[in-house]
């Protein structure tokens, strides 16, 4: 296993593609910091951060040219024979929540060095918030914890396709088209089909995030939170992992 985590981390380190997704990172938890700057914004730093959600483009980005450029490259004919297919997945794994641990950690850093450099000075405002909306550090930590998460099963699913398809544009595409244009009108059909006492969202991986995560102090804490904030990731992440790993395994290279 530490094999295959050293491999990675030098194609992480030496890849061109991989390098620009690291440019793109830093240039996207710069958006909203710079943005508050030029428009003089009042907000504390959690409004900021909520107004954000660039963490699941960059999941996909990631994950699908770490997964596909091996086979897209043909390089898995040298390696295939003598590499543990378990291990080589789950190298991805760890690798695609790293980047969004990371991702989360950049965007709160600088946020915080903006808006106290720039801005109000003020991490989170309550005065701004009605009761029920009160935020506690508790919560904004879950919510990160949640995303990251959340996000590391996209990424999971994206290593599927590429293991599926092979060729990176062919994946980043179908993803980001989902994403962008398809997801939302997806979810919006299946829930008229099935009625009005069915949502889809808690669900699926981008409906966590497109309902905003963990927004509130909820009394329906499973429902809202732990379904669809941590079984159903940890789900799709087992699922598609598996998926992934028979697909290398049983693959004629």
């Amino acid at each position: 296993m530490l094999k295959q985590l050293k491999f990675d981390f030098y194609k992480i380190l030496k890849s061109r593609a991989l390098f620009v997704v690291w440019i793109l990172m830093l240039l996207f938890c710069l958006v909203n910091p710079v943005m508050a700057i030029v428009q003089k914004s009042t907000d504390d730093v959690y409004s900021q951060l909520q107004a954000s959600g660039a963490m699941i483009p960059v999941s996909i980005i990631f994950s699908v040219l770490l997964s596909a450029k091996d086979l897209s490259s043909g390089y898995i004919k040298n390696i295939y024979s003598f590499t543990n297919k378990l291990c080589y997945i789950v190298s991805k794994v760890v690798y695609i929540f790293s980047c969004c641990l990371i991702y989360a950690l950049g965007e709160i850093l600088f946020a915080v060095i903006g808006n106290y450099c720039f801005g109000s000075g003020v991490f989170y405002d309550a005065s701004r918030y009605s009761l029920g909306e009160i935020f506690p550090l508790g919560y904004f930590i879950a919510d990160y914890m949640l995303e990251i998460l959340n996000c590391t099963a996209i990424g999971v699913v994206c290593c599927f396709l590429c293991m599926l398809l092979k060729k990176e544009y062919i994946v980043l595409i179908i993803m980001l088209l989902y994403l962008f244009l398809g997801s939302s009108s997806l979810y919006a059909v299946i829930n008229n089909l099935a009625g009005a006492d069915f949502y889809i969202e808690p669900y699926t991986l981008f409906g966590f995030s497109m309902n905003g995560g963990v927004t509130s102090i909820s009394d329906n804490l499973f429902w809202e939170t732990i379904l669809p904030g941590v079984i159903v990731p940890v789900c799709y992440i087992l699922v598609f992992g598996f998926f992934s790993w028979l697909i290398l395994k049983k693959r004629n290279v």
